[in-house]
């Protein structure tokens, strides 16, 4: 059993993004929309472009990190609880040029946003390559709070 199994996994699976917080160097809290794939061992999985690491910055120098499921918007979900998850990051310093060890979260990105395949396609390829110079982060929930929908 993990701290995740005590929240919905059918809400945290149909949401398409959810807000990531990380801290700056002076403990201000930085949040991004961030797409997010929960892991069968009670993890979260994200990733990040080398174009904009700041999200993997934080993580390695602070790891404590927070993530919010509070827009349920393409979720199929009317209403839907919102969901906060705190817990530990890490981002190791490899990087990854394509999707393994992460198949399942371009699988799900893929499915839920198909236009993002015609990057990977000519003309687009060589233009886009770095987007797919990926750092993945992952999350190790440390407590789950479920609360109603917003209204």
């Amino acid at each position: 059993m993990t701290v995740l199994d005590s929240a919905p996994h059918d809400v945290l699976d149909a949401y398409r993004t959810c807000e990531f917080v990380t801290l700056a160097k002076n403990g201000t809290p930085l949040a991004w929309p961030t797409a997010v794939a929960r892991r069968d061992d009670g993890t979260l999985l994200l990733t990040t472009s080398l174009a904009f690491a700041q999200k993997a910055l934080n993580v390695r120098r602070d790891g404590r990190v927070a993530l919010l499921f509070s827009d349920p918007t393409g979720s199929g979900l009317d209403p839907a609880p919102q969901v906060f998850v705190s817990g530990r990051a890490e981002c190791p310093d490899t990087i990854m040029a394509g999707p393994r060890g992460a198949e399942e979260y371009w699988r799900r990105l893929f499915e839920r946003q198909p236009h993002s395949r015609l990057y990977l396609t000519r003309p687009m390829r060589p233009m886009m390559s770095w987007y797919y110079l990926r750092l993945l982060i992952t999350v190790e929930p440390e407590q789950v709070i479920v609360r109603p929908p917003l209204e």
